[in-house]
């Protein structure tokens, strides 16, 4: 990174510490540092400063205030619920709209509606979810949950404190960065406890994790790929291990039909019905690669010769800072830029995947994104980098092209083939019924219930896991 742009950041939280001097200090902790020094190494600057912005004015005042109401009827609501229902505590790292926060939420449906379990939430962070949380459940907003001895105590009081009104043996933590609640979860009676790791291990610190594999009764990896990773950066028995591939989040995605939303996002963004669609997605920070896709984009666009005008669509803000600068030169010098458009965040994203002809995940780093569910799904051939995480384990095999890492000639040329391909209709179908047998977030769900259940006892080397079909 220039050296302008972190001392940018150093600027930046100079002033954070100024305008909110209590959750600042109250925010240095060892992992914070990591994941600080990780974020300076490989994202968008500018998208740091507006992360750690967003980050304190959350667990600022105005914000404390909004938690504080949610955390003042949690007691309360607790005691209110019947002593003969049977719960669970469940962990999540922040509720930020992402996939890990849709993901246990999705699971709490899971359980409270053919189990009749009554789920319990603890929120290290708070987020855009919060209330959402809050509405369906009882929960409670911790400040941030480090290995501080001020967090400690006050994660400690809050487990002692719902242990006493009800009884709860059983607790799901999800995402490796809820680690630090662990060691207050036995002493305090939970007899039962699954890990769902869902990162990278290569991005924490070494040994980071060896708390998970010490404190877990079962530590959920959703692909090989992220399980060899935190096998090889920490110290955790395989014996604990299972790998199970998460479901697909929104089932709505299989109403949505090409007839429809083709015509309905190319008006949207005036185009001919003609034109064919790359979709890309996802936060403008490099690790998604938005520089990649528009490299690739010109690349297809000036080896292309047909009638048909091809479109490059990412959803999703636009890139800023330093990753901007250049990627604008891009798109100047290569003379395609009105055929690269970065749109946006979108309320009907489902119409973009259902009208769209081929997805490219061009991440630098993805351990198990959503979005290869929801592309596949929608009946799109998926493109993606060999060596960026678990999406060679997601796709559907004939229907999806692995290209080596970064290798925009060869991603080009995969995207020209899949643009155009023969007997499209029937691919599409067997793409969605692949994701329909094996992506099934029930039965997902159920299996993540039986783990707590003791209902499976396999390791991870023959426990019955959910198929993928690797691309060949």
């Amino acid at each position: 990174m220039p050296e302008h742009s972190s001392s940018a950041i150093y600027r930046a939280l100079a002033a954070l510490l100024l305008k909110y001097p209590r959750a600042f200090f109250k925010s240095i902790n060892v992992d914070n540092l990591i994941s600080l020094r990780n974020a300076i190494r490989h994202e968008n600057p500018a998208q740091i400063i507006k992360n750690l912005q967003a980050y304190y004015k959350d667990i600022s005042t105005e914000a404390k205030d909004r938690q504080q109401i949610i955390n003042g009827k949690f007691l309360p609501r607790l005691q209110k619920i019947s002593k003969k229902q049977e719960f669970i505590l469940l962990v999540s790292h922040e509720a930020t709209r992402t996939g890990a926060p849709k993901l246990i939420l999705k699971i709490a449906e899971h359980l409270m509606k053919k189990h009749q379990i009554q789920p319990v939430f603890i929120l290290c962070r708070g987020g855009a979810m919060q209330r959402e949380f809050a509405e369906e459940y009882p929960t409670y907003i911790l400040e941030g949950m480090s290995p501080s001895a001020r967090d400690a105590a006050k994660a400690n009081r809050i487990i002692k404190r719902i242990c006493q009104t009800v009884r709860v043996k059983k607790t799901i933590v999800n995402s490796a960065e809820s680690r630090h609640i662990l060691p207050f979860l036995r002493p305090n009676g939970i007899e039962e406890i699954v890990t769902l790791v869902h990162e990278l291990a290569s991005l924490s610190q070494p040994l980071a994790w060896n708390v998970i594999g010490e404190l877990s009764d079962v530590v959920v990896f959703p692909v090989e790929t992220v399980k060899r990773e935190a096998l090889k950066h920490n110290s955790i028995d395989e014996r604990k291990v299972r790998v199970l591939a998460q479901g697909l989040l929104d089932k709505s995605m299989y109403a949505y039909t090409p007839d429809i939303s083709r015509g309905y996002i190319r008006k949207e963004l005036g185009l001919s019905e003609d034109s064919r669609i790359v979709l890309g997605c996802g936060q403008a920070i490099r690790r998604k690669g938005p520089d990649l896709f528009t490299l690739t984009a010109l690349s297809v666009l000036n080896r292309y010769r047909g009638s048909s005008p091809i479109y490059f669509i990412w959803l999703g803000a636009e890139p800023k800072g330093g990753l901007s600068t250049w990627m604008k030169i891009d798109l100047k010098r290569g003379e395609q830029s009105e055929k690269i458009k970065f749109i946006g965040a979108r309320e009907n994203v489902n119409h973009y995947f259902a009208g769209s002809d081929v997805f490219f995940l061009s991440s630098r780093g993805d351990p198990h994104p959503c979005v290869v569910h929801e592309a596949t799904a929608a009946g799109l051939p998926v493109i993606a980098f060999e060596n960026s995480g678990g999406v060679p384990e997601m796709v559907f095999d004939k229907y999806s092209r692995i290209v080596p890492y970064a290798d925009i000639a060869l991603a080009a040329e995969a995207i020209l083939h899949f643009l155009f391909l023969e007997d499209k209709v029937k691919f599409r179908e067997k793409a969605i019924d692949h994701v329909r047998s094996h992506y099934d977030f029930d039965a997902y769900a159920e299996k993540i219930y039986q783990l707590l259940s003791g209902q499976s006892s396999d390791s991870s080397t023959n426990v019955e896991s959910m198929p993928v079909i690797l691309t060949t």
